[in-house]
């Protein structure tokens, strides 16, 4: 068995496109359920843990890339390089 993980980015309007920003891009990656059960989440925990203290946080690019929401810490550029680094 497998599972999709799969996400989109830009803009979804596909009746009114903004022609500033005309994109629109869907991936996905198809892993393993049982690679998925005992490695992947088990690392992804792992790093939020030592990073943020937390498993309970959602790693969302948008929130990443701007510092907002529970990626406020990342305009410290120490927590950013540690971030990175892990």
């Amino acid at each position: 068995m497998h599972i999709l993980f799969i996400d989109e980015s830009g803009d979804h309007n596909l009746t009114k496109i903004d022609p500033s920003y005309p994109i629109f891009v869907l991936g996905g990656v198809i892993i393993e359920k049982n690679y998925a059960d005992n490695e992947l989440i088990y690392e992804m925990n792992k790093f939020k843990q030592k990073v943020f203290g937390t498993t309970d946080i959602i790693l969302h690019t948008a929130e990443i890339c701007r510092n907002k929401n529970k990626f406020l810490c990342l305009k410290d550029k120490d927590f950013r390089e540690f971030f990175i680094k892990n």
